[in-house]
């Protein structure tokens, strides 16, 4: 194993090699696969350490972890996570005798990340050609955290008759963040993601930029739809109310146009924020400009399939678990509150997660990994999938009877309304947003002691652990002792999509908001 610690390490790396692999198909493969490209080497897959079936991934075949390939095809492997995340990628290559591989220091992972977007964006500038009688709507690319999900699902062609384009992410100056990475890798992502500076575009035709969790330095128009707070700053240094401040005053400029939190909860949660911190009237401006706009979300079922759906016989009652963070999502809870009642009733549990464990809130360590993948790979009644496209994952939600999100922490839980779409009911907890998508009559909840912002208000702890697992073990027992209850409750989850995210209505209140 080699570590890169410097980018010039890096750069000589690629400089020596043409043919590479990368192991992840995350936020860090995706930043090392953009350095690989740009320097016109191949990047020959995405390999992950369970699979089922291939797909693509930010046009990269995301492969079944393979040593011989690797060495068939004369590839570098790299490690395509953070530290704390390649914790298992190591311990799984070592139990498979492989040591040749490449492994990057927190530190030259956002290094390599901010060189990226900066190239990126000076050969968008000279290159760009817009040329539309529509209004030109931007949108950053890559999304918050490198993602494209929450622009997906929030902002990309919500306003019908406008031309949505792509723009370069540009961060704002890192240095002012003034926090040691090395110390604070989740801290500093945050940080340097809580505004963007677009100020190398002001003399570009856009009409309005978009963006999610992140203010915008500009001189167009703007908008923001956020999660949690607006502006988005962790203070985790002596300056943070300082940056906070700074952030707030472009939002109070007339050319942002709103900040649209995505739940009742974050309006709560950023009401409280900007008015213990900011002058009376800053915040003021702040509160006026904020709409809550819940995200949209389609039917994934036709209510004749849906009719069918509740109305065929079960022989077993079929649950869906999906999401990457396992732990903090409460999969290891999920495990075993059904191996306590799987001598009493039949079922059938899907599972589709990497089983990350660089979570903040229940600190999982590779070793709960290995006992939940264990207990996973020799238990009949669990399907398991690390990772599937969006339409598979679609079918195995309409496929679905209950689905699982027990989370201890959550900003919002998208997935719920995916699987409420395809009509599915689901079982939550009761933190942050859950109360306002999911209740007792078109779903089940575990009640957790939460603090007046809707978090739990309990450290992690074998009591808290414990008593969601009775919970579950509670909600389920009476779902497989009554099945029929499911039926209502579909119909239920699937009616309140339409109402309360309806497509046609998020785009109406969005024009109304934005006067035109």
């Amino acid at each position: 194993m080699k570590e890169i610690r410097t980018t010039q390490q890096w750069y000589e790396l690629l400089y020596d090699n043409d043919n590479f692999v990368i192991y992840g198909a995350g936020w860090g493969a995706t930043i090392l696969s953009r350095s690989i490209r740009y320097f016109e080497k191949k990047v020959y897959c995405y390999m992950v350490s369970n699979l089922i079936e291939e797909y693509e991934c930010d046009e990269i075949i995301v492969r079944q972890l393979d040593i011989d390939y690797i060495k068939n095809n004369n590839c570098v492997l790299v490690l395509g996570g953070l530290e704390a995340s390649s914790d298992s990628m190591r311990r799984l290559l070592e139990q498979k005798d492989y040591s040749d591989f490449i492994m990057l220091t927190d530190a030259v992972f956002m290094e390599i990340k901010v060189e990226n977007l900066e190239r990126e964006a000076m050969q968008w500038r000279h290159e760009y050609n817009i040329k539309s009688d529509d209004m030109i709507v931007a949108y950053v690319y890559p999304g918050y955290y490198d993602t494209t999900y929450a622009e997906e699902r929030l902002i990309i062609n919500r306003i019908r008759e406008s031309k949505y384009i792509p723009i370069p992410k540009v961060l704002d100056d890192i240095h002012c963040v003034g926090t040691e990475y090395e110390k604070e890798i989740e801290a500093y992502k945050s940080a340097v993601e809580a505004c963007c500076d677009f100020s190398l575009y002001d003399n570009i035709p856009i009409d309005l930029i978009h963006t999610f969790n992140s203010v915008c330095r500009t001189s167009h128009n703007w908008i923001a739809s956020f999660e949690s707070c607006m502006p988005r700053v962790i203070d985790i240094t002596d300056n943070g109310d300082i940056r906070l401040k700074e952030l707030a005053e472009l939002i109070c400029r007339d050319n942002c146009l709103g900040i649209f939190p995505i739940s009742y909860n974050a309006y709560s949660i950023n009401k409280r924020m900007i008015s213990s911190i900011l002058p009376y009237d800053m915040a003021d401006i702040i509160i006026s400009k904020m709409h809550v706009l819940h995200p949209p979300q389609k039917s994934l079922i036709s209510e004749k399939e849906l009719q069918y759906k509740i109305m065929a016989s079960r022989e077993r009652v079929k649950f869906i678990f999906i999401g990457h963070g396992f732990f903090i999502k409460g999969g290891k809870e999920i495990i075993s509150a059904f191996k306590k009642l799987e001598n009493m009733y039949h079922f059938e549990l899907t599972i589709i997660s990497r089983i990350n464990i660089d979570d903040y809130y229940t600190h999982a360590t590779y070793e709960d990994r290995i006992r939940c993948l264990e207990i996973i790979n020799n238990t009949p009644w669990i399907h398991y999938y690390e990772s599937l496209s969006n339409d598979k994952v679609v079918e195995l939600c309409k496929r679905s009877d209950v689905g699982l999100l027990p989370s201890y922490a959550d900003t919002y839980g998208y997935s719920v309304l995916e699987m409420q779409a395809a009509g599915c009911p689901v079982v939550t907890t009761n933190i942050r947003v859950f109360p306002e998508i999911n209740d007792d009559e078109c779903g089940w909840m575990c009640n957790l002691p939460i603090d007046e912002e809707g978090i739990c208000g309990m450290s992690y702890s074998e009591e808290l652990r414990e008593l969601l697992e009775k919970h579950l073990i509670d909600v389920l027992s009476d779902i497989l002792s009554n099945p029929e209850v499911i039926s209502d409750k579909a119909m239920k989850a699937w009616n309140r999509i339409d109402k309360e995210h309806n497509m046609e209505r998020y785009e109406s209140k969005l024009r109304s908001i934005l006067y035109f």
